[in-house]
């Protein structure tokens, strides 16, 4: 069970469905003759024999050895090292912990802050951004409960950013010409040959 649009929960599960999706768009289904009883039979029969049998740059074996005790294409038996597996395994989320925290910034949320949400779904032309919303209550799992409208609901704290309000801006009481300017008056222009009168 995971929050909605953060499928980074989801990690191991979304990439592999990453690996599925790009070999499947090799078969070129859209041209070639598919079964009509059923169509996805040697498609996805294909696909699931090659990953299994592909080498894990992770694991440093293929998952069909690890599962079958077993080569997948060889006739020859495959004892695992489950504790090397386990100890490189963890290497690597090291790792990519650290590659991915190196530009973050420390934000400790708490009841009462105000935070914009990130929308997910909105167009070029749409803020991304709606709120402010209150923080009610902050979980030890990285997600945090907020009223939307009408609506108390789990997000998770990589779609929110902290609000901060707007300084007052000081209207321009000057006329650009040629600028944007929401004022209703306009000054007229002095020109240099026609000094201001005394």
């Amino acid at each position: 069970m995971i929050t909605i649009r953060n499928p980074q929960a989801n990690a191991i599960v979304e990439r592999i469905h990453q690996v599925i999706a790009n070999m499947v768009r090799t078969f070129e289904l859209e041209t070639n003759y598919l079964d009509k009883e059923d169509p996805w039979k040697g498609v996805l029969a294909a696909t699931t024999f090659a990953v299994r049998s592909t080498y894990h740059t992770t694991l440093k074996k293929t998952p069909g050895q690890l599962v079958f005790g077993r080569d997948m294409i060889f006739n020859i038996q495959h004892v695992a090292n489950w504790e090397f597996i386990r100890q490189n395994k963890q290497i690597c989320i090291d790792k990519n912990n650290k590659a991915e925290n190196a530009k973050r910034v420390a934000h400790l949320y708490k009841e009462g802050d105000l935070v914009l949400l990130q929308r997910g779904t909105e167009n070029k032309y749409e803020t991304p951004y709606q709120g402010p919303f209150s923080i009610l209550k902050v979980n030890d799992n990285g997600t945090v409960r907020l009223r939307v409208g009408a609506v108390e609901d789990t997000v998770n704290i990589r779609r929110l950013t902290p609000y901060t309000s707007a300084a007052p801006v000081k209207v321009d009481t000057i006329n650009h010409r040629g600028e944007c300017s929401m004022q209703n008056h306009q000054q007229p222009r002095r020109s240099a040959r026609h000094p201001p009168r005394a």
